[in-house]
């Protein structure tokens, strides 16, 4: 899953994710279908990010 690499953790996701849209930078997440330009709703970020910051806390521990 190759969001898990866009930021260490939700809100980081959240804070890059608003500051690309804000400035018209598309950010494409190809394995999950995702084009944050045409994304009115940033739950699904939220959720994805939230279980990949979970993953990533199981593979460490």
């Amino acid at each position: 899953m190759m969001f898990s690499r866009f930021a260490r953790n939700t809100l980081d996701t959240l804070k890059y994710i608003r500051m690309l849209k804000e400035r018209d930078i598309a950010v494409l997440f190809e394995d999950e279908k995702i084009n944050i330009l045409t994304m009115d709703d940033e739950l699904l970020l939220v959720v994805l990010s939230s279980r990949c910051t979970t993953r990533s806390r199981k593979y460490i521990c």
